[in-house]
């Protein structure tokens, strides 16, 4: 049931214990500043399409399940025991809170959202079925420990999934640490946490400059480490002090992915193994990557194997690899002005490469 709810939503059909769904709509309203504006309970087979909601917080929704938001206007939407929920073509901004906060979750879709100035873009806790797909977000605020485009932190279980993600974080602008963070979380041998295709870079002229000293690109197996990751095909230009960290955990592994570093104030090394946490390590898999990393002395480093893991293969690997300097990387295209259309393709997984430059 709703605990409390402005009139102009209950006119769009988001009804208080009205179980299967509710009917299409189309209607274009502001939900007044109280906070939050919208409180729900319990809610089943609703839809919300096309409101712009001023308040901060957003949207709260308890037990809730079969919810559809589409091309709304927010600040942040929190979702807690939630089930079967889909966010898409949203434009998420200008919150000290993180665009979509799940907690205890299941089944959720966030797509082709638009999400600029936030504490983090997606921060999901202790859920399961996580998907952040075809997603624009710049410029997180953190601070941390929020900063991420996406942190997974407890997320178990099957079809957890980060791609075709494109993000930046422009100097003086965004305060990010790993832009994304797999912490203490664990996909199944069948169906791993999946990082593929996504387009992560720093501010295309300063790079990682001014960025977080212990801020990276891609983390995983943080904290008490992870198991069954994936990380593969993303391409990362300067995106912290590290490119992709494997930092605990096992069944892990990290291929065909570009990271591309310049020398800047914190930067550090491109790829790393290295199990800093208290948990044994299992096997690593560091196959097919290309990488280029100067660190802040200006001295080649990139790829690094700390120890701690029971084994780690690297193989097909081209590290320092000039090639990557020779050809221009140029930043995918953002999503088009808020709200992005659902379905628009933002030039992944690859971006386009020019000759010399």
């Amino acid at each position: 049931m709703l605990s409390r709810i402005a009139s102009a939503l209950v006119l769009c059909g988001f009804l208080s214990g009205q179980p299967g769904g509710a009917a299409e709509y189309e209607f274009t309203s502001v939900v007044p500043k109280k906070k939050p504006a919208i409180s729900a309970t319990g809610v089943k087979g609703q839809k919300l399409n096309q409101v712009k909601i001023e308040a901060e917080p957003s949207i709260e929704l308890v037990n809730a399940t079969d919810v559809t938001i589409t091309a709304c206007d927010v600040k942040s939407i929190k979702l807690s025991s939630c089930k079967k929920i889909r966010i898409y073509n949203c434009w998420i901004h200008d919150s000290k809170a993180p665009a979509v906060h799940l907690d205890g979750c299941e089944d959720v879709l966030v797509q082709g959202c638009r999400i600029e100035r936030v504490a983090s873009g997606l921060y999901a806790h202790q859920s399961t079925g996580v998907q952040f797909i075809g997603n624009y977000v710049e410029n997180v605020i953190g601070p941390m420990p929020r900063g991420q485009m996406v942190q997974f932190d407890k997320v178990t279980g099957k079809q957890n999934v980060i791609r075709n993600n494109h993000a930046m974080n422009l100097l003086d602008r965004s305060r990010p640490e790993d832009m994304i963070s797999i912490y203490e979380s664990s996909g199944t041998a069948e169906s791993p946490i999946l990082i593929e295709e996504n387009f992560l870079s720093g501010d295309p002229k300063a790079g990682s400059e001014g960025k977080s000293k212990s801020g990276s690109g891609i983390m995983l197996g943080d904290g008490k480490g992870g198991q069954y990751i994936v990380c593969r095909k993303n391409v990362l230009l300067a995106p912290g002090q590290v490119g992709i960290g494997v930092a605990g955990g096992g069944a892990i592994t990290v291929s065909d992915n570009i990271i591309i570093g310049s020398k800047t104030d914190v930067s550090n090394v491109g790829l790393y193994v290295w199990n800093q946490s208290k948990q044994e390590g299992g096997e690593v898999v560091v196959r097919g990557n290309k990488v280029h990393w100067m660190n802040a002395q200006g001295a080649p480093n990139p790829y690094w194997n700390g120890g701690g893991f029971s084994k780690v293969t690297v193989e097909e690997n081209a590290f320092q690899d000039q090639k990557l300097l020779e050809a221009k990387l140029e930043s995918p295209l953002p999503a088009p002005l808020p709200p992005a259309p659902f379905g628009t393709k933002i030039q992944f997984p690859w971006p386009k490469a020019k000759a010399g430059g």
